[in-house]
């Protein structure tokens, strides 16, 4: 994960210019984990039963870099609507006093990627593609302490099945697998309604083989302070900060040990109501990259729907 403001933008105007290979100049400085998943109720296990729920996403990442030749200004933008399904199931086992539960998701989305520079030497240039987005499966196991506070311990494992070729093109999938460790606890006062959540993690960026290049391990935090409402109604902002924790490596990390650090807020809100005799959750947020360092600034918003049978 590697060096933005120059990075992304050479994802296209050095592929272009110089006719270098995607994984030979940066690796998108971006992380298996999806930042801000884990900050609303990140230690509640939900009660036993199977849960499917289908996230809308869309999100767009940025990035500006004047660089010292002729007054030139390279930029690049990439727009990425997508569809992802979860399926999670709680498990009526116990193991250690908790509550396991299992689930897996996949997607479906497009990128429309722009790049180009402005100055005596401009050029644009674009692309976009439809494709599989990278599936993940998780297992966890959560302990409810008392009415008021809960934890949960998560392991993911990322699957690189999103769409993924060389040279200036759209992906959907980063091409490789990783591993993110969570921990997470949620706090509701039983008097105010007030939620406090928190997640802290720790991934495994995984290799490419394509591009050879090795992405640096990352830790990442979560936080989400939500009020509850009448009539299932709940509203909040989440905050989450990213921070890369080594060096990428391989033949294909050549731009040095540039290492990746974002922080990013939002709102978000939900309304959790019964529709034919069903429990549906409906949750909305958005999040913006305000503070980052050698990263494309990302702003997303996700609307999602969860249906219990």
């Amino acid at each position: 994960m590697r060096a933005q403001g120059f990075l992304c933008t050479c994802l296209a105007a050095g592929m272009l210019l110089c006719g270098v290979d995607r994984g030979e100049a940066v690796e998108y400085t971006l992380g298996l984990y999806a930042l801000g998943t884990g900050a609303v109720g990140a230690g509640i296990t939900p009660p036993v039963g199977v849960y499917l729920t289908d996230a809308f996403s869309y999100t767009q990442y940025q990035t500006s870099k004047q660089i010292p030749f002729a007054g030139t200004t390279l930029v690049g933008k990439a727009y990425v609507p997508a569809t992802t399904l979860d399926i999670l199931a709680v498990l009526p086992q116990t193991f250690l006093g908790g509550h396991i539960s299992l689930s897996g998701s996949t997607g479906f989305g497009n990128m429309q990627l722009n790049a180009g520079a402005f100055g005596p030497f401009a050029f644009q240039q674009s692309t976009n593609g439809w494709g599989m987005t990278d599936s993940s499966v998780r297992a966890s196991i959560g302990w409810e302490v008392n009415p008021t506070f809960s934890h949960k311990l998560s392991v993911t494992g990322y699957l690189p099945t999103g769409l993924y070729t060389g040279g200036f093109n759209a992906f959907l999938g980063l091409n490789r697998p990783g591993v993110d460790v969570s921990w997470g606890g949620t706090y509701i006062d039983p008097t105010t309604k007030i939620e406090l959540s928190g997640t802290a993690g720790f991934t495994y960026e995984g290799y490419n083989p394509l591009t050879f290049y090795s992405s640096g391990n990352a830790v990442h935090f979560e936080e989400g302070l939500s009020k509850y409402f009448d009539k299932g109604f709940r509203a909040g902002v989440i905050s989450y900060q990213y921070i890369q924790i080594s060096d990428d490596s391989g033949p294909g990390a050549v731009l040095g040990p540039f290492r990746t650090d974002t922080v990013g807020v939002g709102p978000s809100f939900g309304w959790t109501t019964e529709i034919a005799g069903h429990i549906v959750s409906f949750n909305a947020q958005a999040t913006r990259d305000v503070a980052f360092v050698h990263r494309l600034q990302a702003t997303t918003g996700i609307f999602a729907t969860t249906l219990k049978f």
